[in-house]
C-alpha cells in the first residue's frame, strides 16, 4: 500500500481522531480485535448541516488504541463527518438512538464505518472500523474514542490542535 493510500485510510478511519493522527497509525499496527459491528442507519441521508457540532472548547479524548490526549475543538463539524475525496460512496444516516452512522467505500479499496453518539455538549463517543487491501491481503483497524468536555481551551491553544 502506498503512503498516499495509507493517508486516505488513516483519514477515513481516524477522521477526527486527532489522537490517532498524532500516533501515526499504519497497517502494521497490531489487530486490536474483531471489526466493530454497527447497525445500519434508520433515517434519511444527512447533509453536512445535519452533522453534529461538538461544543467549542477543550476536550479530553480517550482512544482505545492510543490512550488519552486533549484537543481544543472549534465548534465546527468534526472533519471525520466529511469523508476524504477518495471515498466516493458515502452514506450518513441518523440512528434510532440519536446517533449518526457513516459508511464510506473508497476508490483505493478501503472501507470505513463510523458511528457517533452523545450530546456533543459534554460527552460523546465514536466507533471506527476500517479495512484496506495491503499487499493483496485485507488489513483491518478498529478504535473507540470517548470525548469529555473539560472547559475553555488554554490560552494560545488553537482550535482543532491536539496536545
Amino acid at each position: 500500500m502506498s503512503l498516499r493510500n495509507l493517508t486516505h485510510l488513516s483519514a477515513a478511519v481516524a477522521l477526527a481522531a486527532m489522537a490517532l493522527s498524532a500516533a501515526g497509525c499504519s497497517p502494521s499496527m497490531p489487530n486490536r480485535g474483531p471489526a466493530v459491528t454497527i447497525p445500519p442507519g434508520v433515517g434519511p441521508q444527512l447533509t453536512d448541516a445535519d452533522m453534529p457540532h461538538p461544543k467549542a472548547g477543550l476536550w479530553k479524548v480517550h482512544a482505545s488504541v492510543t490512550g488519552d490526549s486533549q484537543t481544543c475543538l472549534s465548534g465546527k463539524t468534526l472533519r471525520y463527518f466529511s469523508p476524504p475525496a477518495v471515498c466516493t460512496q458515502n452514506s450518513r444516516q441518523a440512528t434510532a438512538d440519536g446517533g449518526v452512522v457513516m459508511d464510506s467505500q473508497c476508490t483505493d479499496s478501503s472501507h470505513t464505518m463510523t458511528t457517533a453518539k452523545g450530546d456533543y455538549q459534554s460527552a460523546f463517543s465514536v466507533e471506527f472500523s476500517g479495512s484496506a487491501k495491503v499487499n493483496g491481503a485485507t488489513s483491518k483497524m478498529t478504535d473507540h474514542l470517548d470525548y469529555s468536555y473539560l472547559g475553555a481551551c488554554a490560552a494560545g491553544q488553537k482550535p482543532d490542535d491536539v496536545s
